[in-house]
């Protein structure tokens, strides 16, 4: 029988992007509070190594290198986000909160393909707001980016660091 943690890690390892944890039952076959329970000794495993297992909104999870290591392996890993949905998450954060229609405008339609691959990634959150959405960047975009907080005046005195 395989171990269903085992299951887990390497559905994690071999995503290379968030996993529901819905998935992570269906694969399983086991139960919500069993799998939360896998994931957190997972976590607890990787605990002083290279590697991290993350929650990211609460319903997924993903298995990632330590931030602290990104500038040693940026040249062999694959990118995580391209050049233009790098733009459209930095005016995202920049002028948070703002309208998904405002993005739009500024980006082009091209916008909503990187708005949902940044909300998929649990990097940005959208809230329905009539006929579109009010985006906002997550504790998610804090840890990947190393920032101690989500705010958005935080993330603004970053940006005007790095001018």
């Amino acid at each position: 029988m395989v171990d269903p943690k085992r299951v887990i890690e390497a559905a994690l390892f071999a995503a290379g992007g968030p996993v529901s944890l819905d998935a992570l039952r269906e694969i399983t076959g086991q139960s919500r509070q069993a799998v939360n329970k896998f994931l957190g000794e997972l976590a607890e495993d990787y605990r002083g190594s290279a590697l991290e297992i993350v929650n990211i909104g609460g319903e997924k999870h993903l298995m990632q290198a330590m931030p602290k290591y990104s500038e040693y392996i940026a040249a062999i890993a694959p990118r995580e986000f391209d050049a233009p949905t790098v733009r459209t998450l930095s005016v995202i954060a920049y002028n948070q909160p703002i309208k998904q229609s405002e993005i739009v405008e500024m980006r082009g339609n091209k916008a909503y393909d990187h708005i949902k691959f940044l909300i998929d990634r649990g990097i940005v959150k959208g809230k329905k707001h009539g006929h579109t959405k009010i985006l906002r960047t997550t504790d998610a975009f804090a840890e990947y980016f190393s920032l101690s907080s989500n705010e958005p005046e935080l993330i603004r005195k970053e940006f005007k660091k790095s001018e």
